[in-house]
């Protein structure tokens, strides 16, 4: 099957064959890039659109992710790669990020290196924030960890917070002397050798006190793969009902790259992002860009058109650029000799359900 893209969208097609399956599966892909060119003005990229994505791509501000993960939902992404900043880049022990669509917020709280230490009889104390001007938000500053424990004279086994191996604050020792039980490791072990920090990212809603706290992870980077996060799964409806809405965006969980928060309804056309705390001068807002995605295809001399869905949006405020990744999976009848082809077009507007 022939694909033909004349549009500043970057585009593929995926056709596969399922085994005992007389119908084939394909899914069309595209992803639009653009320019921030003002806090409130968008351009379509042109000359140099992002390219479509089928490995996650590392970066100092987190993953790039892969476009490839095709869904058949309404379900829409949101991923942030940035910087938390305080307001006026002055230094503070903390800073609140927030990010709006739609009617959709949420807020993400940035605070300086802190630590928990011991004070004797009095217990164990967190330290007072350092001060800072920005922050990287990336997994690495959110709550999580991974350590590595001595179980033996020679043996090294990592424990792993088991929904962010990359973050900071978690019980490791809890976890070593859990692993020690059931290993049953020799008298005197298991040892480790690390100072637990707290982590920098919080919801503040759900923020730390105490040293018996664990919290979900939270950080609007994209989720790594393998990420305990996106595990759960939505219970089938066993009475035969029709699925909400929720229920829909929960049941392609595994698939997801944002953190769940931002695992959300598709947007309705002209939703307004607003973004406050995440770029030196402290505000960004603009109307998510109305761009219809078609294709128009020709099957065994039969034409038909489809649209795809807009289901991940991925900002990237440093680089002064936004992408909107597009999708459509569908299954054809296939004939060996039969003409195939698939164009791709745009209009503008929004998705129509």
């Amino acid at each position: 099957m022939d694909l033909v893209n004349k549009t500043p969208l970057a585009a593929d097609l995926a056709v596969g064959s399922p085994p005992g399956q007389e119908r084939r599966i394909g899914a069309v892909l595209a992803k639009a890039t653009y320019r921030l060119e003002s806090p409130r003005s968008l351009a379509l990229e042109t000359q140099e659109p992002m390219p479509l994505l089928q490995e996650d791509e590392e970066t100092n501000l987190g993953l790039r992710p892969r476009d490839d993960l095709v869904r058949d939902n309404g379900a829409f992404e949101v991923i942030l790669l940035g910087m938390a900043y305080v307001p006026g880049q002055t230094l503070s022990p903390a800073t609140m990020v927030t990010m709006r669509l739609g009617r959709v917020e949420r807020q993400l709280l940035a605070v300086g290196n802190r630590r928990w230490e011991s004070k004797g009889l009095g217990g164990t104390v967190m330290t007072d924030p350092e001060a800072f001007a920005r922050m990287p938000m990336t997994w690495e500053k959110a709550f999580g960890g991974s350590v590595e424990v001595l179980v033996d004279e020679g043996s090294v086994v990592e424990v792993a917070h088991p929904q962010n191996q990359k973050g900071k604050g978690f019980d490791a020792l809890a976890a070593a002397e859990g692993l020690g039980k059931a290993l049953d490791a020799p008298s005197g072990y298991p040892t480790l050798d690390y100072e637990r920090e707290l982590p920098n990212l919080e919801d503040p809603n759900a923020r730390i006190g105490s040293p018996d706290d664990e919290p979900r992870p939270t950080c609007w980077a994209t989720v790594p793969m393998g990420s305990g996060l996106h595990s759960m799964r939505v219970t089938e409806n066993m009475d035969g009902d029709e699925m909400t809405s929720e229920q829909l965006i929960q049941q392609d969980r595994l698939l997801y790259r944002a953190h769940p928060d931002w695992v959300i309804e598709r947007p309705p056309a002209g939703a307004t992002l607003s973004l406050t705390n995440a770029t030196p001068d402290g505000h960004l807002e603009f109307d998510l860009p109305e761009l219809r995605v078609m294709f128009d295809y020709i099957n065994r001399g039969k034409t038909a058109t489809r649209e795809l869905m807009p289901q991940m949006l991925v900002l990237y405020p440093e680089e002064q650029k936004l992408t909107l990744t597009y999708r459509k999976p569908f299954t054809y009848p296939f004939e060996e000799s039969a003409e195939r082809c698939i164009r791709i077009r745009t209009e503008k507007g929004w998705y129509q359900s």
